[in-house]
């Protein structure tokens, strides 16, 4: 049996993109996937405020993890066993230098993490030294304006 095709408007699904896109206010010649509504990020579920917090609790995780172990136990006994304890033997020469190398890799990884890490609390800790002394120097031009005011009537006082 033939089954027969269903007919397929292309030119009014077009023109229902096309009023879509006016109702939304794209214009031909900026549509970028940057100004679109829904946010991809927001879809996917990636934060992307900084949390301080979530970084060290990520670092911590990595460095606790970022060793591999190449040799894992498998249980003695069966024909699957002997199986998979030779194949190990035999891609051994090859496995152990490539896990040596993402061990190696991992390890510098962690430590990139841990120098970002130890940066940003240095940024933030001369941030707030910052902002100490711009409130300590707020409070002397305060008091400075003061004791213009104050000596601006003084002057006016004596030539009035």
């Amino acid at each position: 049996m033939e089954k027969q095709m269903k007919q397929i408007d292309v030119e009014k699904i077009m023109e229902e993109i096309r009023a879509d896109i006016q109702k939304r206010g794209y214009m031909a010649e900026n549509v970028d996937f940057e100004n679109i509504a829904g946010n991809a990020k927001a879809i996917l579920g990636i934060k992307t405020d900084f949390s301080a917090q979530q970084l060290e609790n990520a670092i911590n995780s990595a460095a606790g993890n970022h060793y591999i172990e190449y040799y894992r136990m498998i249980p003695k006994g069966g024909f699957k066993s002997f199986i998979q304890r030779s194949i190990r033997k035999m891609v051994k020469f090859m496995m152990i230098p490539m896990v040596d190398q993402q061990n190696q890799f991992n390890y510098q990884t962690v430590m990139s993490l841990k120098q970002t890490e130890a940066f940003i609390k240095d940024c933030n800790m001369q941030l707030e030294q910052k902002d100490k002394i711009i409130e300590e120097l707020e409070i002397k031009i305060s008091q400075l304006d003061r004791c213009c005011e104050i000596l601006e009537n003084r002057l006016k006082n004596k030539e009035g």
